[in-house]
């Protein structure tokens, strides 16, 4: 992998990978005539794009759920005052999609390096005063993405060297899933500037705790087709949002449940999101799928046998 992680402040990465569990849900369009609208309205696109690179539709507008207040938690150097909010609906220059989870059992697992070492993992939190987040705490990095709450982020997930040094991320629905080629999986990315390159595959066979199969086809995201800045749930606006970021080095690579052994403000950060459709994944009518993964651009397998 040739992401790096750079040695700078927090302020001054370009690189803030984030995928909310909320939206790596299926949506659901509502139109009346889900398929045939939206093969005509983006035929162009498709016919513009190559096979590996389409599906990436931007997402232009977001809406919340009212957020819901929890229990405060002080641990060392941060304040977590726990408020949960959820993502309730999102649209795309042609339509509205409304954002449903496919499962109750769905699992986020983070794929490391047998050799991981000491990685230090860094995470975002949307700040409501100094020291205060507006999120809940969290034990570990995949309970983060588990949580459905976009109050949180990991940072440079795939970041080599002194970053999380995540290889892949699976989600596992707990099972198999019937999806329908108008629904999609809907991807967020927050970031100093636009969002970042990443592969996606659907899995279609899920044996030991990994997937043992994929789906042929899958799809590279690129940076340049992601939306614009889109509104923040806590203040409801794009720009005007306070962050913090969190290192955690415990040893434990996955453990955010100590004090972060440092705090940093971050300031500029804004959130991006892409729509990935079914049916750019080559599927046609009703399919069977044990989740998906996430990984990194630079990987070069490009078939579901070349990633097993």
């Amino acid at each position: 992998m040739v992401m790096q992680r750079r040695s700078v402040p927090v302020t001054r990465r370009r690189v803030l990978q984030l995928f909310y569990k909320r939206v790596i849900v299926m949506s659901q369009n509502r139109s009346t005539s889900q398929f045939i609208s939206k093969a005509l309205s983006l035929g162009a696109l498709f016919a513009a794009l190559s096979t590996s690179a389409m599906a990436q539709v931007a997402i232009t507008g977001v809406q919340y759920t009212p957020s819901v207040s929890g229990t405060v938690v002080t641990t060392g150097a941060l304040t977590f005052v726990g408020n949960t909010t959820l993502l309730n609906t999102v649209s795309t220059s042609t339509t509205s999609y409304t954002m449903g989870a496919v499962s109750p059992a769905t699992q986020v697992i983070l794929r490391r390096p047998s050799s991981a070492g000491d990685y230090a993992t860094t995470i975002a939190f949307q700040a409501s005063g100094p020291n205060s987040t507006y999120s809940g705490q969290y034990d570990t990095t995949a309970k983060l993405l588990e949580a459905a709450n976009p109050y949180a982020a990991i940072i440079d997930p795939f970041a080599n060297g002194g970053g999380s040094n995540v290889e892949r991320i699976d989600v596992n629905f707990g099972g198999p899933v019937s999806v329908e080629v108008d629904q999609a999986l809907v991807f967020f990315n927050l970031n100093l500037n636009a969002g970042n390159s990443f592969r996606i595959a659907l899995v279609s066979e899920w044996t030991g705790g990994a997937p043992s199969a994929y789906y042929n086809q899958t799809v590279l995201v690129t940076a340049d087709k992601f939306g614009n800045a889109l509104v923040l749930p806590d203040t409801l606006s794009a720009t005007s949002s306070a962050y913090q970021g969190a290192v955690y080095s415990s040893g434990t690579v996955d453990d955010l449940s100590g004090n972060p052994s440092s705090v940093e403000n971050v300031s500029g950060l804004s959130v991006s999101g892409v729509l990935v459709r079914f049916s750019d994944f080559g599927l046609a009518g009703t399919n069977q799928i044990y989740g998906y993964s996430v990984m990194s651009s630079d990987v070069t397998a490009t078939t579901g046998s070349g990633l097993v």
